[in-house]
């Protein structure tokens, strides 16, 4: 990997990780090429952010439900995929928890080889996007947490499809540095997909990421310390504070927003739940994420977020994702008010829904007709060419 980061550096920067060398254009081809933002000024992170409110949203009609009785063959959905990446400063570990040494691969650049080998084969066919936090710093420079924290607006990649090679590129070009803006990283995704509605395409996020969120500045005495020790002496102490409440209430906020016309975005969870050495431990702060973000993982005996602990969790953690987004989301022309009252068939027998989402299908967004497929089902459908239909009978309308 480039720039690869001394053990020692490593070991002294655990809450934000090594701070290797960067190249500030590195972005610039790929973004020009994928019609991205360019970054501004950094602002103060420190300041409140600007978060997102959906009334500020462009809003289109709201379609009612409609019930359109018959049998019909549904198709798959249309679907983009962002990948919000955690580029703190720890991803510079190995996956578990220790300095990478000899052939051992940094979680960064596991990462990088996990994506590189799964986006291909979905890339013409689902259109791939990426926001990657917190910002590049200036080659040879020591910036404050003004700096560190601060999320530029937009993403670094626009939703296209044949995107992998552009996002591989990213990881390429950059190392890890810094703290983890999470919240910061989700409110400016959701911000840029929700100023460009899209209806009829499924939209999802898969938040990748090492530990908890932080940047945050609250009181001594209300901090839960994300790093090994949260020095009040220093002025930017304060940053390394679990910042929980506000990354719980965007996820929330993008997979249930307040209002009905907004579309619901959900997020899955990717966690590397291993600490660094002598590092505090975010699993339940993962689980809560994975629930906010409306689809967590619903397998017995295993946790809400896909836990990775090995390269083999991470590869079969991204098929997982992309085979619910791309190849399990289809969408059916009549919405029911009761969501019983339509039949789903696999090959002409009856699937059965399952709110539970462990086996079997249930709507996902039902204002616009979208149903996804979830653990067997999923597989099955994903797999095999399986003629899939409704049939709805209009009862009692």
């Amino acid at each position: 990997m480039r720039g690869a980061v001394a053990v020692s550096l490593l070991l002294s920067l655990a809450a934000c990780g090594a701070r290797t060398g960067l190249r500030v254009d590195a972005f610039d081809d790929v973004r020009d090429a994928m019609d991205t933002m360019a970054e501004p000024d950094v602002p103060d992170a420190m300041a409140e952010p600007d978060v997102l409110d959906v009334r500020d949203v462009p809003q289109e009609p709201e379609a009612p439900p409609v019930c359109v009785p018959g049998r019909f063959t549904l198709a798959r959905s249309s679907a983009e995929l962002m990948f919000v990446v955690d580029r703190s400063g720890s991803m510079g570990f190995a996956l578990d928890g220790r300095p990478p040494l000899g052939t051992t691969l940094s979680r960064w650049a596991t990462l990088r080889e996990a994506m590189a080998a799964a986006l291909p084969p979905v890339e013409r066919s689902l259109a791939l996007g990426a926001k990657f936090y917190p910002v590049v710093v200036p080659e040879g420079t020591n910036p404050g947490t003004d700096v560190t924290c601060a999320t530029a607006p937009g993403v670094d990649l626009a939703p296209a499809l044949g995107a992998s090679a552009a996002i591989a590129r990213v990881f390429d070009e950059t190392d890890p540095f810094g703290p983890s803006p999470t919240f910061g990283a989700l409110n400016e995704t959701l911000r840029f997909l929700r100023a460009r509605p899209q209806r009829g395409v499924t939209r999802a996020i898969v938040l990748a990421t090492d530990g908890g969120p932080n940047c945050n500045t609250v009181p001594p005495t209300m901090c839960r310390c994300t790093s090994t020790a949260c020095p009040t002496t220093r002025p930017d102490w304060a940053t390394g504070c679990l910042d929980d409440t506000r990354t719980l209430s965007i996820l929330r906020d993008a997979s249930q927003p307040a209002l009905p016309s907004v579309q619901p975005i959900p997020v899955f969870v990717v966690g590397i739940d291993e600490p660094i050495a002598r590092g505090p431990d975010f699993r339940d702060v993962l689980e809560a994420m994975a629930v906010a973000g409306g689809r967590p993982r619903m397998a017995p005996g295993l946790p809400s977020y896909y836990r990775i602990r090995s390269a083999d969790d991470l590869t079969a953690a991204l098929g997982s994702v992309l085979r619910a987004v791309n190849r399990c989301t289809y969408v059916t022309p009549s919405r029911p008010d009761n969501p019983d009252e339509i039949d789903i068939e696999l090959d002409g027998a009856a699937a059965a829904r399952d709110p539970m989402r462990v086996d079997g299908w249930d709507w996902t967004n039902r204002d616009e007709g979208e149903i996804a497929f979830f653990g067997a089902a999923c597989m099955r459908v994903a797999g095999e060419a399986v003629r899939v239909t409704a049939r709805r009978g209009c009862r009692d309308e």
